[in-house]
């Protein structure tokens, strides 16, 4: 799905739920093609302005659920960024047991959505902390390499 097909849906979601639906199906195919972490990252943004009913929030948080297990991709913060907002006490719940996981990746993807939950600005400060702790760990250092270089390996 590209971003223009997500507009789309998203006008359509205006006039019927069915767009949104369109856009919590795309999120939980969860394939991952040529650009759709681009498309996933716009469709968390347009599900910001969209009015939810229950079963829709249950559907978005299950989604939530299953990005916290799985490895960490342009689109996760996001959806830490959106889920914020609707997130229920049980699901908050279920958030503060997987941070005392003991793999430590989904620990720290639950600490992360956490910091959220204590308000936009406490995460994106977590955001930041995480990115600069990326940053400086060597397993994450970004090396040009020459033409040269690419040629001989």
């Amino acid at each position: 799905m590209h971003r223009t097909e997500l507009r789309i849906a998203f006008r359509e979601s205006k006039q019927s739920r069915c767009g949104v639906d369109v856009l919590i199906r795309f999120l939980e195919r969860d394939d991952y093609r040529r650009r759709t972490g681009y498309a996933k990252e716009y469709a968390w943004q347009l599900l910001k302005r969209a009015e939810l009913n229950g079963s829709q929030r249950r559907r978005l948080q299950e989604v939530a659920m299953r990005y916290l297990q799985k490895r960490m991709r342009r689109e996760f913060f996001y959806m830490c960024r959106f889920i914020h907002r609707i997130a229920v006490d049980d699901f908050r719940a279920q958030v503060a047991l997987l941070v005392q996981s003991k793999d430590a990746f989904v620990s720290k993807r639950a600490s992360l959505l956490q910091a959220y939950f204590s308000g936009p600005e406490s995460g994106e400060a977590s955001r930041r902390e995480f990115q600069f702790e990326c940053l400086r760990s060597k397993r994450y250092v970004w090396r040009p390499i020459s033409c040269y270089q690419a040629r001989c390996e």
